[in-house]
């Protein structure tokens, strides 16, 4: 094997390392969370819906505190620029992006293995990302601000369900595929990683969670 290649297959196996072990991480701080404070549905209080924006400020941070107890972290923030740069850009699997496309979330932490963790509550539980029951998202960064900052390759998604689970972003190729240019394009990469412990993804187009997975 040349040394690119050498150097390439072990960035492989050190993305699909830190996501499987922030999935972990985080399911087991839910877990502990929920048996300590009631079922994730429980947590927000008021009239969810009534006022997504206000729900959005008032539930993210609700969430980010009653995980934090059960995480080992460097540092918590419920406002996002105590710890993120302001222009901290997100882009999509392809590496194009647009204004818009930043981390601008009201709550995060940084963990103590150096992975960044945004939480964003839906304000209730409900169907979104192909889930029956979501409560929130969890967007992590493998490796803090450093880049490539791109989803699919060092940011994945995963869903907090009303269950207490932490889920892995169901693997849809419409939005995990080298082509679009959807700024959505590498939210659902994640299931992929965390099943096929591979980054396949980015070799080629057509593959399938339950079918083919390997490039020709």
């Amino acid at each position: 094997m040349t040394l690119p290649t050498l150097i390439a297959s072990y960035q492989e196996k050190q993305t699909v390392t830190r996501v499987k072990a922030a999935y972990t991480i985080l399911n087991n701080a839910l877990t502990l969370a929920v048996a300590e404070n009631g079922p994730v549905h429980t947590w927000f209080t008021g009239n969810p819906g009534e006022n997504a924006s206000q729900n959005y400020y008032t539930f993210s941070p609700m969430i980010l505190h009653k995980l934090t107890p059960y995480l080992k972290t460097l540092f918590i923030c419920d406002d996002i620029y105590e710890c993120f740069p302001y222009r901290y850009e997100i882009k999509n699997i392809i590496g194009t992006t647009d204004n818009s496309m930043t981390m601008m979330t009201i709550t995060g932490l940084k963990l103590l293995n150096g992975t960044y963790v945004t939480i964003n509550s839906l304000g209730t539980c409900q169907r979104q990302y192909e889930v029956l029951d979501a409560c929130g998202t969890i967007l992590i960064d493998i490796n803090a601000q450093n880049p490539p900052n791109q989803k699919g390759r060092d940011i994945f998604m995963f869903i907090i369900n009303r269950q207490g689970y932490v889920l892995p972003r169901a693997f849809d190729p419409t939005y995990c595929n080298l082509t679009s240019t959807s700024y959505t394009n590498g939210n659902s990469c994640t299931e992929w990683v965390i099943k096929k412990e591979n980054l396949n993804y980015l070799k080629c187009d057509g593959l399938s969670i339950n079918g083919k997975d390997k490039c020709d």
